[in-house]
């Protein structure tokens, strides 16, 4: 059975992906879940918020719309949401028809912002690829542990707000921009600052989108930070006290034990570990 039926899609692994980060071979995604969708369909006004406590802005919505309308092709992939698309899909498969945008091309959202594999126990991998590039991480401020907790030895951190980063995106975006233009590329740069973020992908991409890796990566760091923001987290961390799946601490231990081998799959140019922030 087709993974969203009634649309196009793309099936890779994850593995694909990591593939493409150490090869140098540059993709850039945004992803359409339950919140994004509600901001196209229309079924939310400027006073409702989602589960992030972002707001539902007018100009927002009609951005993410503008999105789709602009028919994007690779190397910038769109990537569904499984719950958004369970929640919506008449809606979904409707609004698409009607704009003739049913031979869009789509892939897992889940597996692109790699929550499949944080869910299976089995980022490393990715954790691994991103040490092959200059990264440039866009959040807010608690993914700075990122870092300090030997995951990911990012060369830039642009900090955004916890809520409605909206308001503040052509700041964040000249923020990157110039992050970005003291960076070899190809750049991978992360994106988690909400329902934005998908939007703030698309424009980054149409002005370096030929030599950077842009992701919107989601809640999927969280997790890794101390933080349980999605339930499937809560699980993780369960788990990591039983001793299963990939923690911080074996995760780092796989990424120094990879350096240390001089692994070409590892950079080792990255400045000293930080304190947390």
């Amino acid at each position: 059975m087709p993974e969203f039926p009634g649309l196009t899609t793309i099936s890779k692994p994850a593995e694909y992906f990591w593939s493409r980060i150490r090869n140098g071979e540059v993709y850039s995604h945004t992803r359409f879940g339950d919140g994004e969708w509600k901001g196209v369909l229309g079924q939310a006004s400027p006073r409702h918020r989602n589960c992030d406590g972002h707001r539902y802005f007018p100009e927002m919505n009609k951005q993410l719309t503008r999105i789709l309308l602009q028919r994007p092709v690779a190397p910038f992939l769109l990537g569904m949401q499984h719950y958004g698309y369970r929640m919506f899909k008449p809606a979904i498969l409707g609004w698409l028809r009607n704009r003739k945008l049913l031979d869009l091309e789509w892939y897992d959202g889940d597996t692109l912002a790699m929550h499949r594999s944080s869910t299976a126990g089995a980022i490393q991998g990715y954790f691994e690829a991103l040490a092959t590039r200059p990264v440039i991480m866009v959040g807010p401020h608690r993914l700075q542990k990122l870092k300090s907790r030997g995951l990911v030895d990012y060369r830039a951190y642009i900090e955004t707000p916890k809520r409605d980063a909206f308001v503040v995106l052509p700041q964040v975006q000249k923020d990157i921009l110039k992050a970005y233009s003291q960076l070899t590329p190809p750049v991978v740069i992360s994106i988690s600052c909400g329902l934005p973020a998908g939007i703030l992908a698309y424009r980054l991409f149409q002005e370096i989108g030929t030599e950077a890796f842009i992701f919107d990566a989601g809640s999927v760091y969280d997790a890794y930070c101390g933080y349980a923001t999605r339930k499937y987290m809560t699980r993780l961390h369960r788990n990591w006290k039983e001793g299963k799946g990939h923690a911080p601490e074996r995760i780092r231990a796989g990424l120094e034990e990879s350096a240390a081998r001089s692994d070409p799959a590892v950079r080792e140019d990255g400045s000293g570990r930080e304190g947390d922030s």
